[in-house]
């Protein structure tokens, strides 16, 4: 009897965050974040690489 209320609840509270609007938000923000650090090093690292050449 506990563990159907339990499994109950858990559905009616993932309903609201399936359809909620923060998380692909939060998603898309954190990618961009994420794909923006990375191109930064890669340049660093590029622009480190030519200086030694010289």
């Amino acid at each position: 009897m506990v563990r159907d209320n339990v499994k109950e609840s858990v559905g009616k509270l993932k309903e609201p965050i399936d359809h909620s609007q923060t998380i692909p938000k939060t998603k898309r923000s954190y990618q961009i974040g994420r794909n923006t650090g990375r191109d930064l090093r890669n340049l660093g690292s590029k622009k480190r690489n030519k200086l030694e050449e010289k």
